[in-house]
């Protein structure tokens, strides 16, 4: 392969320096070559489904309760309330051409959602003043020599500086810096967007019965999140520091294009690329 030209758009960002360095040939297929996995059905609503929801509503819920004085304004029942309406608009459209089961579900994931997302309004009511200052926000930079083009879950501005909050309906919650970059590197390119290093980052879980916050806070900081949630501490400079390195190191990988999978064995899942080993298992 030739070397990447960095002034194409980089695909799924994310994805491809995640994988670079350890299955360069997925990091290639998906950041140049623009190619997905294919999903296996799955029993329900698809979790793509369930994860536009959740974001198109928590972007509408948060346009109006943008701050902590404007949600701990409302008593639980009127949070609730709100976030009923909400959901109600979010999930009309995909109602219009839904057959009677789809139907079923939804009413089903729309309870559900209604049950996570005023617990979360509940626990942002206890936090310290935030103000939201950006929401499903479109940004644009610069990781070795290529463009990267992310959207911001949600921003927050507290008295100790910006937390960003990332929104996770199905991954794990895990805010290890040492191993951040490998699983949720999402979030960490999200933090090195930032013009100064953010007070902290955070991974908020809404895919059980209740929200679940993960955050990692720079040591300087006040208390920037709801009580009692998982934190840990660390110097969010020099942490910022590190992973810019390091993820620079991947950009430098990717755009060399040092694929090596010339072995067999060695070559990613290729169910992704045909539907050939289904077919074979049908045929058993």
């Amino acid at each position: 392969l030739s070397a990447f030209d960095s002034a194409r758009r980089l695909y799924r960002a994310s994805s491809a320096l995640r994988l670079i360095e350890s299955d360069p040939f997925a990091a290639i297929a998906i950041g140049r070559w623009h190619l997905d996995a294919l999903e296996d059905p799955v029993r329900g609503i698809d979790p793509r489904l369930r994860g536009m929801i959740i974001h198109n509503a928590l972007d509408a819920l948060y346009a109006s309760l943008d701050s902590q004085a404007s949600i701990a304004a409302l008593n639980a029942a009127s949070r609730r309330e709100r976030v009923q309406e909400t959901l109600a608009r979010t999930i009309a459209g995909h109602f219009v051409h839904a057959d009677p089961v789809l139907r079923a579900l939804l009413r089903l994931e729309e309870r559900r959602a209604a049950i996570l997302l005023a617990d979360l309004l509940n626990a942002d009511a206890t936090r310290p003043a935030f103000e939201v200052v950006a929401r499903e926000q479109a940004r644009t930079f610069l990781v070795g020599g290529m463009a990267v083009h992310l959207r911001l879950d949600r921003v927050d501005r507290t008295e100790t500086g910006t937390l960003i909050i990332d929104y996770k309906t199905a991954a794990r919650l895990s805010l290890n810096p040492a191993t951040l970059a490998d699983r949720h590197l999402q979030l960490v390119l999200y933090a090195l967007t930032e013009r100064d290093p953010p007070a902290g980052i955070a991974l908020v879980g809404l895919n059980r019965d209740a929200h679940r916050y993960s955050a990692l806070i720079d040591d300087e900081a006040g208390a920037i999140v709801p009580p009692g949630k998982s934190v840990r501490r660390c110097d969010m400079a020099a942490q910022i520091a590190a992973w810019r390195d390091e993820i620079d190191a991947r950009a430098v990988q990717f755009v060399a294009a040092p694929v090596a999978v010339a072995r067999w064995p060695d070559l990613t899942d290729l169910n992704w690329l045909s539907r050939h080993a289904e077919v074979i298992r049908d045929d058993r």
